[in-house]
């Protein structure tokens, strides 16, 4: 049986993310709109990435909001 946290982190401007983890997932929880790497985002959209047992996704994940402020909730399962 493999062990894991899930840690929920909010981000309020544009930050680099290395997700080093099983499951990621980016939930656009403010006013503006978001850019998770090239990927749009509008407000209370979700991008979900999830991994297969064992593996890990060691990603750069860049959050970018054009507006430079918004807020983005960011889930990781983490493997301990």
């Amino acid at each position: 049986m493999q062990r894991y946290i899930t840690e929920v982190l909010q981000y309020t401007s544009n930050y680099n993310i290395t997700s080093n983890c099983n499951a990621i997932s980016f939930t656009n929880t403010g006013n503006t709109d978001l850019f998770v790497n090239k990927y749009f985002l509008t407000p209370n959209q979700t991008l979900a990435i999830n991994g297969n047992a064992g593996e890990i996704d060691v990603t750069q994940y860049k959050i970018n909001f054009p507006a430079n402020a918004g807020e983005c909730t960011v889930i990781r399962k983490i493997y301990m």
